[in-house]
């Protein structure tokens, strides 16, 4: 019986000192990390390179519509990773793909009645699409599960958001 408590308490005491092991080789990789990782500052989402496009359109008897009311931002940050069945493709001004995104379908619109559990597409109102930035950018080709359902050139929004960026530097 002495011999089985002896037993008991040896591989305890293995167990705590490959715990403590493993703890500080944890405690070394997070040094090792931190120390090859610069420190983080809001300036990070004020380069360029760190933001994406929102593009805020119509919607007209269920038809995305691009007209003097579209309205295109950039925004600081990451572009969300999201996954859903709406393909957002990217063409350049020769038709090439520059980019796919994928996102929940933005025309697909929940009822908020009690009871209702019925998802219909919108007839009309105001969608958001995001997409990443590129200076190639042309042309968006919307996808809802292998069927278009928009193609908007965007050439001149992008330009006019490049001058309104110029135009709001010189004014400070």
């Amino acid at each position: 019986m002495k011999t089985i408590y002896k037993i008991i308490v040896a591989l305890i005491c293995i167990t705590n000192v490959l715990a403590i092991q493993a703890q500080e080789t944890n405690e070394e990789k997070r040094k090792q990390a931190e120390k090859n990782t610069s420190p983080f500052t809001l300036g990070h989402f004020s380069i360029n390179e760190h933001s994406f496009y929102v593009l805020t359109v119509h919607v007209t008897d269920g038809t995305i519509v691009l007209d003097e009311r579209a309205v295109l931002k950039e925004v600081g940050g990451k572009l969300p990773h999201q996954r859903g069945n709406f393909n957002i493709e990217l063409l350049n001004t020769e038709g090439k793909v520059i980019s796919n995104y994928m996102i929940p379908d933005p025309l697909l619109v929940r009822s908020c009645e009690e009871g209702k559990d019925d998802n219909t597409f919108l007839k009309s109102g105001t969608i958001q699409i995001p997409f990443q930035k590129s200076p190639d950018i042309s042309r968006l080709v919307l996808i809802r599960d292998k069927q278009t359902v928009g193609n908007l050139d965007v050439t001149a929004l992008i330009k006019g958001k490049g001058n309104d960026d110029k135009d709001e530097r010189e004014d400070d």
